[in-house]
């Protein structure tokens, strides 16, 4: 369904038209740039700055899709199609990022007991079952 802008003046119409493309593009653009920055190799000295990253074109994305509105141009459903296909491969890299903090939060938490257990390891004793010997 192409859009109709018969009701409109020729300038405004191509305005709208050119407007409306140029939001659809800039989505494809920046969906482009997220899916190159997911598969970006970082160190992990960097971590925080490319989330940092990612972060940003998500957001500067939101912005732009709450300006999209219908009736999309057949070009634009096309661009539409190949920013959903490269939305799924940064969801799968969002998940990877984020399993990876996950893992690394884990170990750091494991570090931080093995730590508190090697200056005080009679701390987390409990009193519970302890042996009496009435003998004496």
């Amino acid at each position: 369904m192409e859009a109709s802008y018969s009701h409109l003046s020729p300038a405004t119409a191509y305005n709208r038209w050119t407007g409306l493309m140029g939001i659809v593009q800039q989505v494809y653009e920046v969906t482009k740039e997220l899916h190159e920055l997911v598969d970006a190799a970082y160190e992990k000295d960097n971590r925080d700055a490319h989330i940092e990253s990612v972060e940003a074109l998500l957001e500067k994305r939101d912005a732009l899709l709450e300006q999209l509105e219908p009736p999309y141009s057949r070009e634009e459903r096309m661009m539409g199609l190949q920013i959903v296909e490269m939305n799924e491969h940064v969801k799968v890299g969002l998940q990877r990022l984020k399993q990876e903090v996950k893992v690394d939060i884990q170990q750091l938490n494991k570090q931080k007991q093995h730590g508190q257990k090697y200056r005080n390891p009679y701390g987390n004793t409990s009193m519970d079952g302890m042996f009496l010997d009435k003998r004496n």
